[in-house]
């Protein structure tokens, strides 16, 4: 019995045994295959040399076999290749045996759809060949299906294990609470960023500026902040919070960059998130993210990345936008 990060039973290992018995059953199926259609070919091909060699008749119960000769070196090699993805089914499935716990779901998101695959390709060519020939290791089709259940579970297994983990790493907001909110996003969402740190939030306004000084925690590994929010968050008092905020992370050796983002992308832009080198996160609007009753949620960081650098490179910084905006009204 294994224990996944959260703590949770996992009982990979059983599976791994029986993909492990079942793989075998689909190898020796495949000898099998090899041996039965190696006989029959051989039989055909001497019968059809010794009656051509004699000028003798074949006898009835061969005649089928020298007619179908050709298919049966076909189905030798159907053969050999069912017994080369049994080779390959087997060496997975111990992997699977062997693989830490801690890194298997991970591991089965690329392990489960390849498995499946070669299932399919091997009973494809079991199916087309027992219909041709009607013989076989009919255990192999037991050895499939029990295969495909096993696969089954461990996907959704680690589907379940994936989304414990991510309510175990979120970060409940309990509106009641305001103050340990902050604490609890400072302790363990700041706390644990470094490098750039990337905010999409189109909601950032001057009370925002302030929830991140207050999120900052005394010691850190954040050396720059670079924050995307939209033009309608610029009140009266947002460049001023702005420029005393950037200061004072400059003095901690942090740099601090607002950029606006374009109005068409503003109107489509709804979800709001924060990234640096390693983690991505789902967050509420940086203005009440110690108020507002939700989660903080990991995400996919290659999508936040994605996301980030499209609205980036059409952003204006907040300098510039300010002193463009400035001229159109003089």
């Amino acid at each position: 019995m294994m224990l996944n990060g959260s703590g949770r039973s996992y009982d990979n290992k059983t599976a791994g045994i029986i993909l492990v018995a079942a793989a075998l059953v689909l190898l020796a199926n495949g000898i099998f295959d090899v041996q039965q259609f190696g006989v029959q070919y051989g039989l055909g091909v001497g019968a059809a040399l010794e009656s051509s060699a004699y000028n003798l008749s074949v006898v009835q119960s061969l005649q089928p076999t020298v007619i179908e000769v050709k298919a049966v070196y076909q189905a030798i090699l159907e053969s050999f290749m069912i017994s080369g993805i049994g080779i390959v089914l087997f060496g997975l499935s111990l992997s699977l045996l062997l693989r830490n716990s801690s890194m298997m779901d991970k591991y089965l998101d690329k392990y489960v759809p390849v498995h499946l695959v070669l299932l399919f390709v091997y009973l494809l060519l079991l199916v087309i060949m027992h219909i041709t020939f009607g013989f076989g290791l009919y255990a192999a089709y037991a050895a499939l299906g029990v295969c495909v259940v096993v696969d089954i579970y461990l996907a959704l297994d680690a589907k379940r294990s994936l989304d414990r983990k991510r309510e175990s790493e979120s970060i409940k907001i309990d509106p009641t609470t305001p103050y340990a909110n902050l604490v609890a996003i400072r302790e363990r969402l700041f706390g644990n960023l470094s490098g750039e740190v990337r905010i999409v939030d189109k909601h950032f306004n001057s009370n925002a500026i302030s929830n991140l000084y207050r999120l900052f925690p005394s010691e850190t590994k954040i050396s720059k902040v670079s924050v995307i929010t939209s033009e309608e968050m610029l009140d009266s008092k947002f460049g001023m919070n702005y420029s005393d905020l950037r200061e004072e992370l400059l003095n901690r050796g942090v740099e601090f960059e607002v950029r606006i983002m374009r109005r068409e992308d503003s109107t489509e832009q709804h979800e709001r998130f924060l990234f640096d080198d390693s983690l991505a996160y789902k967050i509420p609007p940086f203005n009440i993210i110690n108020k507002k009753s939700e989660h903080i949620l990991s995400m996919d960081h290659a999508e936040a990345r994605k996301r980030f650098d499209y609205l980036y490179k059409g952003a204006a910084k907040l300098e510039n936008f300010a002193e463009k905006k400035g001229r159109r009204q003089d």
